[in-house]
Parts: C-alpha cells; sequence; structure tokens
C-alpha cells in the first residue's frame, strides 16, 4: 500500500504529508520513513500521545503531531505559507469528516502531482472470522450491550486494568491475536 501511495504522487525526501485522523500513527510512521516529513493531525491528545511516543521508539524525528482536526486545514494552509504538500492522508477516519469540505480545503495545499489518499480496512476486529474474534465480540456485548467501543465509553482509567483482564479471559489468557486486514487504498489528484 505505501509503494502504491508513494508511487502515485511521486513522494520523496522534498515532500511534506499532512495524516488526518493519525491516531497512533500507524500510517504517519511509516510514511516518515519514504517522505521529508509528516504532520499527523488527530483531535484526540491521548492519540498523539501514543503516536509521538512510537516516533520516538523508532527514532522518527521527521514526524510532528498537532492537536486538531480536518475542519484546521485552512488554519495548516496558513501555517505552511507558500510551501505545499505532496499529499493528504486519510487512514480509516473518512466516515468522520466532511468529506466535500475537506477535499475542497486540501486542493490548494497540494503541489503539482500530489494529491489525497484515503486508506480504509475491512471488518472490526470484532467482527472477523477468526475464534478470538467471537470471544471478543461476546465479551464487549456482555460489558458494553455492543461490539463497538466509542471513545464516550471507554472505561475509567481507574477500570481499564479490569476491563483488559476480562477481555484476556474472554480470549482464553492469551495476550496477543492475530488480526487479517485487507486495506484499500482510494487516491486522486486534482483536475
Amino acid at each position: 500500500m505505501l509503494d502504491a501511495l508513494v508511487g502515485a504522487f511521486g513522494l520523496g525526501a522534498a515532500d511534506t504529508v499532512v495524516d488526518l485522523g493519525r491516531g497512533t500513527g500507524q500510517l504517519s510512521l511509516p510514511l516518515a520513513a519514504r517522505v521529508g516529513a509528516v504532520i499527523g493531525v488527530d483531535p484526540e491528545p491521548d492519540m498523539l500521545t501514543l503516536a509521538r511516543q512510537a516516533a520516538l521508539n523508532v527514532a522518527r524525528a521527521n514526524a510532528t503531531w498537532l492537536l486538531g482536526a480536518d475542519s484546521d486545514l485552512p488554519a495548516l494552509g496558513r501555517l505552511l505559507g507558500e510551501r505545499t504538500i505532496g499529499a493528504l492522508t486519510v487512514a480509516v477516519a473518512i466516515h468522520l469528516m466532511d468529506r466535500d469540505t475537506l477535499f475542497r480545503a486540501a486542493r490548494p495545499l497540494l503541489r503539482a502531482g500530489g494529491g489525497v489518499a484515503v486508506v480504509t480496512n475491512g471488518a472490526p476486529l470484532w467482527l472477523q472470522d477468526a475464534e478470538w474474534s467471537g470471544a471478543l465480540r461476546e465479551c464487549l456485548e456482555r460489558l458494553l450491550g455492543h461490539s463497538a467501543l466509542s471513545a464516550d465509553r471507554l472505561p475509567s482509567t481507574q477500570g481499564r486494568s479490569a476491563f483488559a483482564a476480562e477481555v484476556r479471559d474472554a480470549l482464553g489468557g492469551r495476550d496477543q491475536v492475530t488480526e487479517r486486514v485487507r486495506v484499500w487504498l482510494q487516491f486522486g489528484t486534482p483536475a
């Protein structure tokens, strides 16, 4: 997927990539190994803390992390001034964004040949066709009444270790499972 993304936009050491809805840096950090700089933007401070730590763990000094959302793209453009970006990426979070507004705001930031890439993946880990996935789904449904976990439903800091223990018990004591993920990359360049 990274090869396709880099090839589609001709990304290289002279490019900056803005990664929106960045989460823990799963796309930002591999991209940072292939471009000059990555600006990871996320509305959740905890996600940015995890991304920053992940960058430190792999000694990736060309990634920076900003608290913000897709609606902050025009302000980021003003900060960039005359500089342009090679790509704007959104991995898995596109459903949370106003796509029409986002794509309009991205257009003036992109260098010639640059573009927007949306990365999505398959079924959530609790809906996969694996024994551990069914056990996880049952545990989440028992604990939460449903299998999806929104941020406002996360256990409190004090309750997380008990939550983790229940999930681990539901998974038969396993600390690790294998998740099969099919990734789709959709990309485009301004006309």
